[in-house]
């Protein structure tokens, strides 16, 4: 990542200088994620409509990012070996930038999933941010950002910025966690009136049971949601056959969920990682 640039440059000759960079273009497919949501969610909220191909543009530019990642981290050691190695597989399907990469293709796929969309707008502002400011801005500006011009537009956005990826960070691992749970509801339901398919079902359930094993945040956002669920269940006014399938599902969820074995240990959240969730 570019951090700093030779103020004698020419403004083209440090924008060149990003240009040529495969993270660019990381950037690119970030921002075009966020653009085609916003355009996505507007469209919704002004004029109640669902446009399937702008919601399929923002998957794309998900898609891009996330190739771009796993090719910066895998090529250059990769070898055919690697695919019958079950540690470098378990690595891969323990990796979030897989998980995520396989899903956002399955989302492409499919008919247009609002709820799909919004964990990925959420990782991207956070990854545009970081990207502005530490590698755009230094790089296109540095006069304004060497401390001699605090009051400058590109010294304001930039503390903007960090106090976004600061403060808003846990909050929003939180929401995307709660949003991932509510879109197993959305799917089980789309699959019952035959909207959505089982195998599309199943595909997100292998998604969600990983970031169980690899996200506390996740497994809190279940664990939270079970408890809830409980709560409504005990009511005396439940009727009794809702309280015998809500038992079920959480018995065939939870051997599912626990047919692992093992948990990978928690790691440290990194809002300013630019590929890692």
């Amino acid at each position: 990542m570019v951090t700093a640039s030779v103020p004698q440059k020419k403004f083209t000759e440090r924008f060149l200088v990003i240009l040529k960079q495969s993270q660019f273009a990381w950037f690119i497919g970030q921002v075009t994620l966020l653009l085609y949501t916003t355009r996505y969610l507007a469209r919704i909220i002004l004029s109640r409509t669902f446009d399937s191909h702008l919601y399929h543009v923002a998957l794309f530019g998900v898609v891009v990012a996330y190739v771009i990642v796993l090719y910066k981290t895998y090529a250059p050691n990769f070898s055919f070996k690697n695919l019958t190695n079950r540690q470098y597989i378990s690595r891969l399907l323990l990796d979030d930038n897989v998980q995520y990469l396989m899903l956002a293709s399955s989302w492409l796929r499919g008919p247009a999933i609002t709820l799909a969309l919004l964990p990925y707008a959420i990782y991207g502002s956070f990854h545009v941010a970081t990207y502005t400011r530490q590698t755009l801005l230094p790089t296109l500006v540095p006069q304004m950002l060497d401390g001699s011009h605090p009051n400058s537009p590109a010294a304001r956005l930039s503390a903007l910025l960090h106090a976004y990826v600061r403060q808003k960070f846990q909050f929003a691992m939180e929401l995307v966690a709660a949003i991932e749970t509510l879109l197993l509801l959305r799917l089980i339901f789309g699959a019952l009136i035959l909207r959505v398919s089982f195998l599309q079902l199943l595909s997100y359930v292998m998604f969600l049971r990983l970031r169980y094993i690899n996200s506390a945040y996740t497994r809190t956002s279940l664990h939270n949601f079970t408890s809830r669920v409980d709560t409504l269940v005990a009511n005396p006014k439940t009727p009794a056959f809702l309280k015998s399938v809500w038992t079920t599902i959480k018995s065939l969820v939870s051997k599912f969920v626990n047919a692992t074995g093992t948990q990978a240990a928690p790691r440290p959240a990194n809002p300013t990682a630019s590929a890692a969730h």
